[in-house]
């Protein structure tokens, strides 16, 4: 097994722009065929030795470490164990309060390297709709 780092957070604050947001994180990996979902090994503080990664998540939400961390904020660094040589499938879901916004983003990862990403346009992702849209059979 290997550990499969993401985030949570939350913000709240006024500059350099306004944001009140909430970005959790639901991992899940492929092993013949089926959608299993990860277990949720540790979290942890978040450190600036993970900004990076945490770049790498928000830039596709147009957002940026520097947006998060002004104002009222926490992050999260989550450790999923997920099985070594699969691929791992990340469901970010955002929210915007103020504006009820609600996104969904879906990577999907393969030897640690993100092969792709896509907006998700329902606000509530329904495990079935998942497994159609990645063509897979079915979910434990």
């Amino acid at each position: 097994m290997t550990l499969f780092k993401a985030f949570s957070l939350r913000c709240k604050c006024s500059d350099p722009r306004p944001l009140n947001i909430r970005i959790e994180t639901n991992v899940y990996f492929i092993k013949e065929g089926k959608l299993l979902k990860a277990d949720l090994l540790n979290e942890d503080a978040f450190s600036s030795s993970d900004i990076v990664e945490l770049e790498n998540r928000l830039t596709p939400l147009k957002l940026s470490y520097n947006d998060v961390v002004h104002g009222d904020y926490e992050i999260k660094v989550l450790y999923f164990q997920v099985p070594e040589s699969t691929e791992v499938v990340e469901v970010i879901s955002f929210e915007e309060v103020d504006r009820n916004i609600r996104e969904n983003y879906i990577s999907i990862w393969s030897k640690g390297k993100r092969k792709l990403m896509n907006k998700v346009v329902p606000k509530e992702i329904d495990k079935r709709n998942l497994l159609r849209m990645l063509g897979l059979k079915g979910i434990d």
